[in-house]
Parts: structure tokens; C-alpha cells; sequence
């Protein structure tokens, strides 16, 4: 597109569908990754603007493709994949001949970020995030590597982005964040090795008075390794503390990082300790590890969460009769489903704008609107109709113990409207005291201000009594 004009002109199109496409340094579009309906990849070529696409075949069977940038040159480019499901390695691949250049591989994750010299696009770094962020510096000598050491040195207990840069990269925008602090902006000049203070993300944020976020690991009931994050409140001792159970989204793809995350601030602050687990089907370990959690919803998955909790209390960091368990999304699912499998240890749940009745995925919703959305359901859930019911909250409120908080937007695709309404059903049915909270013109996801502030006191106050605030 001209973005004087506003005309626009069509450049290509993808082979195959869901493509993603990567240009070179000249803006040409030279390759793309293409995922087939049961999530596998493919990659095409081309070496001219008006080229066809040719698929390139490699001699090592690699899948779970991401590219990130073509060399200076223009021959190669780099790339991460996994192969037979270990954390994605980064290579380098040359174009022309096909030789795949073998550069990093952590045994435990995946990159997170591919650092690369602004001027001459070579990489330099890899960021990764086994709990804390760290590097591995590819070319240890690089000037870039000295600059984000002597970064990372400089504004120490932070995590380093590069927000932009000038063509010479002389001067860097820094962006510098961590568990307690939302973030701050800094202008670095690479020459002179000096930086400034430009501005902060949300100044009225006092990162001294925020919880600091731990990572840690305990072994499942089946020995698997299983990590996490635990927030404690700011100045409490680390014993019978008050807990709450936070799954996260997705399931497969997304994963809790170190990171400031309000929502866990906000509980926190209130007095209470919060843990994140990065269970089995988590993104950022490796396709294996994220496979392990397919077709596991309903049981697996809520035991890695479950036996989180239970190593909490076998520690005394969290008082066994003051645990609540909320999410959203995937983690509303879990909330409800974990407080099912385990109806003694948890004191009440929280669902906000979550999945409660797995059949009714492949019948509503953005996801079941897709043919490749539909086939994502098949290899996740299974099309056992008996196995989804039992998996499914909707269809097992009888066996809840304890009161429930339901929050929904009423404009939600991913998650619509009718989970919400089979999952309030079944819980009048069970007679399971609860509360439902519907915002009618949000959706997956609280967007305005105002919204999130009224679904936050609807939380605190429904948190109050079965916590013993």
C-alpha cells in the first residue's frame, strides 16, 4: 500500500493456507510458512518478485517453523524449528544450497527472542526464559553483545528490549521491565555507552511497594517436571499464606513468564500469595512437552496445577483451608474443573470468560467457524463425546463443593455467551451456590476501564469470605 495514496496493489499470496510471510532487507517478500489442518509445517521460496513459490524440502524433518530475518546478504535466513519435539533450535539456512547451519539449542525451552544487530541483521543473542530471563550470546565478541551486557549490567534486575533505533545504531530506545516494575524508557547512546531516563510505562506505579514473582519446579505425580511462578505478598513471611490458583490461557501455545502482571499485583497486594503453573501443554518447553497436554484437558493438565497447590501446602508456604482457584479462558476452564477433580482442596473457584462445556466448542464460537479451527479441536480434544462430557464442567457441576464466580462479556467470540449460559445452568440445576457477572458489550477480554474496575471488585469481594481476608 502507498501509504500517500491509500492504493493498494497485490504483491502474492500464500501456497497453502495460514501463511506467514518474511521479507528481506530490500522489502521483498521471499518466504513464507505455511500450517496445515493438523498443525504441521511447510516452507516456500522464492528468489524473485515475481517468482512462484517452490516448497523447500530439507534433509533434516524439522517442524514447528519460525523465521526470523534474512543474513545481510540476503542468502540465508535464520530460523528456529523443533525436531522430534525438543525446545526449538536455531538455525541458519542457506537459500541457495539448502545447508542448515546448526547455531543454539537449550535443553529446556524455547527462544524467546531473537536478538539481531540493527545495521548489519546478523544475530547476536538468544533470549530465553527457563525461569528468569537470560541469554545465550551467539558471537560473544559482537559490539552488540557488549552493548546489551553492559545494558543488562546497567539497569540491573530488569529485563532488556529494544524498542527502536536510529539507521546507524547509535541511538537505541530502551525498554526495561520486571516482576515489579511495569517498565521504564531510556534512550542509549552506543557510542558514548551513556543512557537517559526518557519516561515510565505507568508512573504512578511504585515498583518498591509491588511483590516480587519467584520461578519454581516440583514433580508431578507422574514425574514430570513441571514449572511455575509464585508471587508472595510484599513483607508477609512465606508460610500459611492465603492462595490463589491462577492457570493461564491457551492451553497450548501460551505460557506465564517472569514478567509485572497487575492482576497478580492486585491480589497480592490485597495479601495474598498467587501461583502460576506452566503445565503440560504450555507453550515455550518443546512441542513434545506441549503435545503431552493434548487430548489431556479434563485430567492431566488439573493434576500438574493440582500438584502445584499440594506442594505449596506440604512446604507451609499456603494455609490449606484459604486456597481459591480463578482463570480466564483456558484458565476459567480450569478453575472449575480443577475445583471438580479436587472438591476438598480448593475453597471457591473463579471463571471469567472461560470454556465450560467442551462439545459445545465444536458447535460455537470463532474457533468451530474455521476448518483448520475445527481439526485444532479434533487433535486437542478428541471427538470421544463421553471423554469431553467427563472433561467438561457443564456437565459435572454436581460435584462442586464450593461457590462459584462466573464473569463473561456478552460480545465474546472465542468463548461465547452460551458457555457462560450452560455453565450457569448446570450450576443452578446442582444447586451450587454461585454469582454471574455479565458484561453485556465486552468480550474476551475486559477492554474499558470502567470494566475491568467493577470485575475487580466483584472479585475482591467474592474472595473475601472464603479467603478469610
Amino acid at each position: 500500500m502507498n501509504v500517500h495514496t491509500g492504493v493498494r496493489r497485490k504483491v502474492t499470496a500464500s501456497p497453502r493456507k495460514m501463511g506467514s510471510f518474511l521479507t528481506d532487507h530490500h522489502g521483498e517478500v521471499r518466504a513464507v510458512v505455511t500450517q496445515d489442518d493438523d498443525g504441521y509445517s511447510s516452507v516456500y521460496t522464492r528468489t524473485a518478485k515475481q517468482s512462484d513459490w517452490v516448497e523447500l524440502k530439507l534433509a533434516d524433518e524439522l517442524d514447528d517453523f519460525w523465521m526470523h530475518g534474512f543474513d545481510k546478504t540476503g542468502k540465508s535466513v535464520y530460523l528456529s524449528a523443533s525436531k522430534n519435539g525438543e525446545p526449538k533450535a536455531f538455525y541458519q539456512l542457506n537459500l541457495e544450497s539448502k545447508a542448515l547451519t546448526h547455531i543454539f539449542q537449550d535443553k529446556e525451552v524455547d527462544p524467546t527472542k531473537v536478538w539481531v544487530d540493527p545495521l548489519d541483521k546478523s544475530p547476536f543473542a538468544i533470549e530465553l526464559d527457563p525461569g528468569y530471563p537470560t541469554y545465550a550470546f551467539i558471537d560473544d565478541n559482537a559490539n552488540w553483545s557488549q552493548r546489551l551486557k553492559s545494558l543488562v549490567a546497567s539497569i540491573p534486575g530488569n529485563q532488556i528490549r529494544i524498542v527502536s533505533s536510529t539507521r546507524d545504531g547509535e541511538q537505541v530506545v530502551v525498554f526495561a521491565s520486571s516482576d515489579t516494575n511495569p517498565g521504564d524508557y531510556y534512550l542509549y547512546n552506543s557510542k558514548e555507552n551513556k543512557m537517559r531516563y526518557l519516561a515510565s510505562a505507568r508512573q504512578w506505579i511504585a515498583p518498591a511497594k509491588m511483590s516480587n514473582m519467584e520461578a519454581i519446579a516440583f514433580t508431578s505425580r507422574d514425574g514430570l517436571t513441571i514449572n511455575g511462578y509464585l508471587t508472595t505478598p510484599l513483607g508477609k513471611e512465606k508460610k500459611n499464606l492465603p492462595l490463589i490458583v491462577m492457570p493461564h490461557g491457551g492451553p497450548h501455545g501460551p505460557r506465564d513468564f517472569w514478567q509485572f502482571d497487575p492482576e497478580v499485583q492486585m491480589l497480592s497486594s490485597r495479601g495474598i500469595a498467587v501461583l502460576q503453573v506452566n503445565f503440560r501443554g504450555s507453550g515455550g518447553y518443546g512441542e513434545a512437552f506441549e503435545r503431552l497436554g493434548y487430548q489431556k484437558w479434563g485430567k492431566e493438565i488439573q493434576y500438574d496445577i493440582i500438584d502445584g497447590t499440594k506442594d505449596l501446602i506440604a512446604k507451609g508456604i499456603v494455609d490449606d483451608k484459604r486456597i481459591c482457584i480463578m482463570g480466564a479462558s483456558f484458565g476459567g476452564y480450569s478453575a472449575l474443573q480443577s475445583a471438580i477433580l479436587e472438591p476438598d482442596l480448593f475453597q471457591c473457584a473463579v471463571g471469567v470468560v472461560g470454556v465450560y462445556d467442551l462439545p459445545l466448542m465444536f458447535e460455537e464460537g470463532d474457533v468451530a467457524q474455521r476448518s483448520s479451527g475445527v481439526a485444532y479441536l479434533e487433535r486437542v480434544l478428541g471427538t470421544d463425546e463421553k471423554q469431553l462430557k467427563a472433561f467438561s464442567p457443564s456437565y459435572n457441576a454436581d460435584k462442586l463443593k464450593v461457590p462459584v464466580l462466573i464473569v463473561h462479556g456478552g460480545e465474546d467470540q472465542r468463548a461465547p455467551i452460551e458457555q457462560a449460559e450452560s455453565i450457569i445452568d448446570a450450576l443452578k440445576e446442582a444447586k451450587v451456590p454461585h454469582q454471574y457477572y455479565l458484561l453485556e458489550d465486552e468480550g474476551h477480554g475486559f477492554y474499558k476501564p470502567e470494566h475491568r474496575l467493577k470485575y475487580y471488585q466483584k472479585v475482591l469481594a467474592f474472595l473475601e469470605q472464603p479467603l478469610k481476608l
